[in-house]
């Protein structure tokens, strides 16, 4: 049977397509903003990152991954978040 609304296995794949338009629309959006619309983004997008950083916590405890299996579901995940970090970082120093 079909379930109507959002179910709760759908949020990953919805944060990810956050994610990924957030990341592609990102210096756009940064170019856009005054100084406290920036700021808020900022303190947005770091909920975010940490609300994600919850769920994969939660993926791993209730399927059980143990240790290594914690690790590498944050490690694997969290590679996206590194990289709009990094890239964030990169596009300050280098001012493209």
């Amino acid at each position: 049977p079909v379930t109507p609304g959002l179910l709760k296995q759908d949020l990953p794949a919805l944060l990810a397509v956050t994610a990924a338009v957030g990341f592609l629309c990102s210096d756009y959006l940064l170019s856009q903003q005054d100084g406290w619309a920036m700021m808020a983004m900022l303190v947005l997008l770091t909920g975010l990152i940490a609300w994600m950083g919850f769920i994969v916590w939660d993926l791993a405890k209730k399927s059980q991954a143990g240790r290594f299996g914690t690790i590498a579901l944050f490690i694997v995940l969290g590679a996206g978040v590194v990289g709009f970090i990094i890239k964030t970082i990169l596009v300050e120093i280098l001012q493209i």
